[in-house]
């Protein structure tokens, strides 16, 4: 299974709800404050996190740059539905190929 990051360009208290309602994990990075986006990386495999909080000694806007920059595989997702059924979709996959 190739690993996928699942970006979300939008981050709330609501989102972040609607996410842990559906059953997915958030860690509590998602809501620091300059956590602007959300993500779910497959290759960690330990929920939605936050992005955006700036590296130490860089902007906000070269973080995301940079994070952006870095990523393999990138599903970018429209809204929060999306995202919660790409990232379940993910689970059962994976799900399915263990138990093959």
């Amino acid at each position: 299974m190739v690993d996928k990051t699942f970006i979300l360009k939008e981050n709330s208290f609501a989102i972040r709800k609607k996410i842990e309602e559906s059953g997915i994990d958030v860690c509590v990075c998602a809501s620091f404050e300059d956590a602007d986006w959300l993500d779910f990386p497959t290759v960690v495999d330990n929920g939605v996190h936050g992005v955006g909080y700036p590296y130490e000694g860089e902007t906000k806007e070269t973080t995301l740059a940079m994070y952006v920059h870095e990523l393999k595989n990138p599903v970018w997702c429209e809204n929060v539905d999306e995202f919660i059924n790409e990232i379940k979709r993910w689970y059962a996959s994976k799900e399915n190929s263990e138990t093959a």
